[in-house]
């Protein structure tokens, strides 16, 4: 009787236990859905971090027992995030080749220029912020071109000295 008894309850325990997985599966299952419906309900932009759904979704009933490291959530989350933060990377490359091909067109440009000035330009000529570009980023494109600037005068500065030891080599 008691093997029979055991047997019995090992059975009714496994049989409940397998239930409760079922029951916890389909209820995160549920709550992912719930998360990947909300996630694209969300006003996404390209920084935008898995906290920021958090904090607007932390009271949502339909999120409860879902950990906020689920990683299926943050695969979903990632997946609808890419496109987001490509076409803001694009945009970000469009507008420093923008700004670059305006310091490659200002003539005004020497190796001593100064960013001082040269933004005091920019604000005169009405730009104020290149679209997605900071301030600091436009600086250091400035500086970056400046470099450049420095580098071809002293290569055409070493060509011009090359030039002129070869003609005294060839006089003599």
């Amino acid at each position: 009787r008691r093997a029979a008894f055991e047997s019995y309850t090992r059975a009714d325990l496994v049989k409940h236990k397998e239930e409760e997985r079922r029951g916890a599966l389909g209820r995160r299952a549920a709550a992912i859905a719930a998360a990947t419906e909300l996630i694209a309900q969300m006003d996404l932009h390209s920084s935008s971090t898995i906290e920021d759904f958090w904090n607007v979704h932390e009271d949502d009933p339909r999120l409860e027992g879902l950990d906020r490291g689920d990683k299926k959530l943050l695969q979903v989350f990632h997946t609808k995030m890419e496109p987001v933060r490509a076409a803001a990377e694009a945009a970000g490359q469009k507008s420093k080749k923008k700004f670059r091909q305006r310091l490659a067109a200002d003539a005004d440009l020497t190796p001593d220029s100064s960013w001082t000035r040269f933004r005091q330009s920019l604000f005169a000529s009405g730009v104020e912020e290149e679209a997605g570009l900071s301030w600091k980023d436009m600086e250091a494109l400035f500086r970056q071109h400046l470099s450049d600037l420095k580098d071809k005068q002293r290569a055409a500065a070493r060509a011009a000295a090359d030039l002129e030891v070869r003609m005294v080599l060839a006089e003599e």
